[in-house]
């Protein structure tokens, strides 16, 4: 909802829009590790290990709390362990070792260079010290005798466990003497030595065909767990109890897709963020909530205890850790990000000083940068009573920068890093007729801010300190209609918003409402932003509906950018100093030197990172005489220019 201001010509041609390059850094660059599915987890006294479904490796030595990425030992991750001496990492065929976790030695051509394997995926793994057995697709299994230096294949698939392509060995087990596999349509299986195995039908009976996904010894019971919110019990690995404990919880039918035991009670993970713990196996407490709360629904693949804490692991590289043995979660997300971020947050506001670019949005969130590239985050607005109320616009007032926001929130910096709330608590806004208004608009007039929002809300001052509410928009036949942008043309205000409604005032303080946009073919479209030129403004909106005018009084209707994007809303508008740039879903970027004819550019921003989803807009344009920076959802930023 930016008001463009016109840019000057000193640094040469203005850049036209006609290229973009994605800027990762804003949002906070992925990690090398990145979003891949946390598939594996494992850890020893001194090192965790996360294992992703790409194969990707990554180490912490701090509780989880920071990671360092360690390569890609094998193919397509599925999972990984610790044996007492090794860590051991299985995927498609594939198999590698690490004492350290960080140097791996990779099996050359995996176990199909040993035995018919095939290149079929390794999904589980135990070891009982250097006697390593190993399960897959179509009942595959095989047994090392030596940490996985040489491989014989297992007899499982000779058993009624039968060899369909479908009848994969989803978890393996031990208690010291014996193995304990189980897999799809509840099949299970024990073998002393990795090698000859005989079929248990105990498991099929207590579950019927339900598909287990993982086991766990505790010391006295092997707890599978698989589809449906099953959980069964045996201490055998023979003879099952089926337990409905957890499934009767808010846990319900969602699959426990890992267990862990930490030595005093059983931790689950499952799918949609869910988790929950139980002393015994039987009676379950369903901590998800908590869980979803810190990483969302993501499907929760692994689980691992480090001697100090539970560590789980999900989709897209998410991560949360428990010191308290499953009761409670925190986010641990920089295995997938870069510690230092802005975040996967909206921008919703984004200006240009004449030294840094600097842009606000949601949680108060801010970040500033020289050249629009690299970034760092700023946290000084959101430590000040502004909090995590979101940051709805921000601009620059010769001297200082004002961001506006959530329910009357203002505060000023002169740098974009300490800031100074001075809403209601801090200034005197809030104690104004603003009350707790939104402020969506700001605006600067070479004297003095201009901020407006909700309930046709307008309010000045001449230091972004000392406010004073303005009522005579409200007063007009605009009343009580909220707006959304607000420009300065030198000698006028001009404020557009919900229902096509548009205002002028020469001062701020005396409004005069006028019916000329919405008696276009603009309507009673939402005009969401306004930019002008040096003899032009343009106003975009609703159902890609634009609109010009030399005045702010008498407009019209420019079916451009709907003839090219058709009925998506735009959000922002910017002139350049060479061209007008809108912007909206999709990656929808538009350009026009004359706000007449349009350019589509949204190919060459989709072409980049930003992508074409719907949910991605683009919220927020500035630039300067080198760049245009657009900013929107989900902390993604795109440069054009020099």
């Amino acid at each position: 909802m930016l008001a463009g201001k016109l840019l000057s010509a000193c640094g040469g041609k203005a850049p036209e829009g006609s290229a973009w390059t994605f800027q990762e850094d804003l949002s906070g660059a992925n990690t090398v590790f990145g979003l891949d599915n946390v598939v594996g987890l494992a850890a020893n006294a001194s090192i965790a290990i996360a294992l992703g479904q790409n194969g990707r490796t990554a180490t912490s030595t701090d509780g989880c709390a920071t990671w360092t990425y360690r390569g890609t030992p094998i193919t397509a991750g599925y999972a990984v362990m610790w044996n007492g001496s090794k860590f051991l990492a299985v995927g498609s065929s594939s198999f590698a070792s690490s004492a350290d976790g960080i140097n791996w030695t990779v099996l050359s051509g995996g176990l199909d260079s040993q035995i018919s394997w095939g290149y079929y995926p390794i999904y589980s793994i135990s070891a009982i010290g250097s006697l390593v057995v190993v399960g897959g697709f179509g009942a595959r299994t095989a047994v090392s005798s030596n940490n996985g230096v040489n491989w014989t294949l297992g007899s499982l698939s000779s058993t009624a466990w039968g060899s369909a392509a479908g009848s994969y060995v989803n978890g393996i087990a031990n208690n010291g003497s014996y193995f304990v596999a189980v897999g799809v349509g509840a099949r299970a299986a024990t073998s002393t030595d990795g090698l000859n195995w005989t079929y248990r039908t105990g498991l099929a009976t207590a579950w019927s065909t339900k598909t287990a996904q993982a086991i766990v010894w505790n010391g006295s019971i092997f707890l599978a767990v698989g589809t449906a919110g099953s959980v069964a019990t045996s201490p055998d690995g023979i003879t099952w109890t089926n337990q409905t404990g957890l499934a009767s919880t808010s846990w319900g039918s969602g699959t426990v897709r890992a267990v862990v035991w930490t030595g005093t009670r059983f931790v689950v993970s499952g799918d949609g963020g869910r988790s929950a713990y139980s002393n015994d196996g039987i009676t379950w407490t369903y901590t998800g909530a908590n869980l979803i709360g810190q990483i969302g629904t993501a499907n929760a693949f692994s689980i691992a205890w480090t001697g100090e804490k539970v560590v789980i692991g999900a989709a897209a590289g998410a991560c949360a850790t428990s010191s308290d043995a499953g009761a409670t979660w925190t986010s641990q997300p920089n295995l997938a990000r870069k510690a230092d971020y802005f975040g996967l947050t909206a921008v919703r506001g984004a200006t240009w000083n004449g030294l840094i670019f600097a842009v606000a949005g949601v949680g108060g969130a801010v970040a500033i940068s020289s050249d629009a590239v690299d970034w760092t985050p700023q946290y000084g607005l959101s430590s000040t009573v502004w909090g995590a109320g979101d940051a709805y616009a921000i601009c620059w007032g010769g001297s200082k920068f004002l961001a506006v926001g959530a329910v009357g929130r203002v505060a000023t910096s002169t740098n974009g890093v300490n800031w100074t709330y001075t809403a209601s608590g801090g200034g005197n806004l809030g104690s104004t007729a603003w009350a707790a208004k939104n402020v969506l608009a700001c605006v600067w007039d070479g004297s003095k801010f201009l901020i407006a929002g909700a309930s046709g809300g307008v309010a000045t001052s001449p230091d972004g300190a000392t406010w004073t509410y303005q009522a005579g928009l409200s007063a007009t036949s605009w009343g009580t209609t909220t707006v959304n942008a607000v420009a300065w043309n030198g000698s006028k205000f001009v404020a557009v918003g919900v229902s096509g409604k548009v205002a002028t005032s020469p001062d701020g303080v005396t409004w005069t409402a006028n019916t000329g946009l919405s008696s276009t073919t603009f309507g009673t479209a939402n005009a969401n932003a306004i930019a002008w030129n040096g003899s032009l403004f343009v106003v975009v909106g609703a159902s890609g509906r634009c609109a010009t005018s030399p005045d702010g009084l008498v407009w019209t209707y420019q079916s451009g950018p709907s003839s090219l994007i058709g009925a998506q809303t735009l959000y922002s508008a910017f002139w350049t100093g060479g061209v007008f740039v809108i912007g909206g879903p999709f990656g929808h970027v538009l350009t026009s030197v004359d706000g007449s004819v349009w350019v589509n550019r949204t190919s060459a921003v989709q072409a980049t990172q930003w992508g074409a989803d719907a949910s991605h807009i683009c919220y927020s344009i500035t630039g300067n005489d080198d760049v245009i920076l657009i900013a929107g959802s989900v902390g993604k930023a795109a440069t054009s220019g020099r």
